[in-house]
């Protein structure tokens, strides 16, 4: 078996208000296929307050490689 190097990816996002789109995007994300590399997807919501923050927590619960930060300064 070929060694694979110690790879690991980090996706990071930055949103607000995006009840209209953020379930395309969680949705794409779940749906790569890395080939066996370990991956997290960051999303730094910055204070949506249209419930894109709820569809985050909802998507978060179920998949471990989504974590949420909170971003009050609201800055991409």
């Amino acid at each position: 078996m070929k060694d694979m190097p110690a790879v690991r990816v980090s996706i990071i996002v930055a949103c607000r208000n995006e009840i209209n789109h953020i379930r395309a995007l969680l949705d794409s994300l779940l749906a790569q296929d890395m080939d066996g590399i370990p991956w997290e997807a960051i999303i730094a919501d910055g204070m949506s307050n249209d419930g894109t923050a709820s569809i985050l927590e909802e998507y978060s619960g179920r998949d471990s490689r989504l974590r949420i930060v909170s971003n009050p300064a609201r800055f991409v």
